[in-house]
């Protein structure tokens, strides 16, 4: 938050991907487009059509539905480290966040949380946090290196209170609704 950006924190340990208990046609759907995502002929793609070489998943569903499981499968089946932000952190601010994002290694997985909790509908900022709306959408998409692969992961339990400029394609390029398990489940 104050410039010192990336620090480990800690080791968790590998989860896979059966042992989250989802949809099989929802598991199925995100492992088709994280396969296509990581292929070098997606990333020769983005790169002909002077693309930005990433991809943003909203996980939305009630609490308690798998959706960090399902993060920590994800990070494990495709072996790239995870990158937690707090935007809410003391110090944090536009400037920091923008710069943390330029300093993200090349194919990580970036984790914003709970994304719904910072803004209002109407863009009106969390009073603890000091990163702006539009701060927030800069770092995620802003002049930069666009090249690197990175996978950008939020979640929330409350979709419908991210406004419309945080969804859209190149920022929010899926939604998966993470439900309560089945029975068979």
């Amino acid at each position: 938050a104050d410039h010192d950006f990336w620090r480990y924190e800690e080791a968790i340990a590998p989860r896979r991907m059966e042992t989250v208990y989802l949809d099989e046609a929802l598991k199925r759907e995100v492992l088709d487009d994280l396969d296509e995502f990581a292929s070098e002929e997606t990333k020769e793609w983005y790169a002909r059509h002077c693309i930005p070489f990433r991809r943003g998943f909203l996980l939305h569903g009630p609490p308690g539905t798998g959706k960090t499981s399902l993060i920590a499968a994800i990070a494990t089946r495709m072996r790239r480290p995870v990158h937690r932000v707090n935007l809410v952190a003391p110090r944090m601010c536009d400037d920091s966040l923008r710069t943390a994002m330029t300093r993200v290694e090349d194919g990580s997985i970036v984790v914003f949380e709970d994304i719904d909790s910072l803004f209002g509908v109407h863009r009106e900022k969390n009073e603890q946090c000091n990163v702006t709306f539009s701060g927030l959408l800069n770092a995620l998409d802003g002049i930069g290196d666009t090249t690197k692969g990175t996978l950008f992961l939020f979640t929330t339990n409350h979709p419908e209170k991210l406004d419309p400029a945080l969804r859209r394609r190149g920022r929010v390029d899926r939604e998966f609704y993470v439900g309560p398990c089945t029975e068979g489940q």
